[in-house]
């Protein structure tokens, strides 16, 4: 019996985790690279950051040198979810919404500025 609570705890512990997540970007095609998490209800523009990301104080993680700005070229979106993009900063330009993963990103290779991921009540 006690093992049997404990698979439990573990299955509804792991179900919790997995959905906060919305989605994952990736700096190259084929979900490779340097790699953001985003939780439901993310909103990064052009290097800075709102809502339920990973990131704090008002800026979106740092790859390395440059910022996430135009760098996206593969995501991995969970089932349910959207990923809104936009060409260009402050939700500006071409925009794309996005309801399942895409290992390439063909013309939006390197062109998204500001992106939002949400889940259910978030859109």
């Amino acid at each position: 019996m006690r093992i049997t609570i404990t698979a439990a705890a573990l299955l509804v512990l792991s179900t919790v985790t997995s959905y906060a997540q919305c989605a994952i970007v990736y700096q190259h095609s084929d979900y490779q690279g340097r790699s953001l998490p985003l939780s439901d209800g993310a909103f990064i523009k052009s290097g800075n950051h709102s809502g339920g990301g990973t990131a704090v104080g008002g800026y979106a993680p740092r790859m390395g040198d440059t910022w996430w700005n135009d760098q996206i070229s593969s995501f991995k979106l969970r089932r349910g979810c959207s990923l809104y993009a936009w060409q260009h900063a402050d939700a500006e330009g071409n925009r794309r919404v996005f309801t399942t993963s895409y290992k390439k990103l063909g013309s939006w290779n390197d062109q998204i500025s500001t992106l939002r991921c949400g889940c259910g009540s978030h859109f």
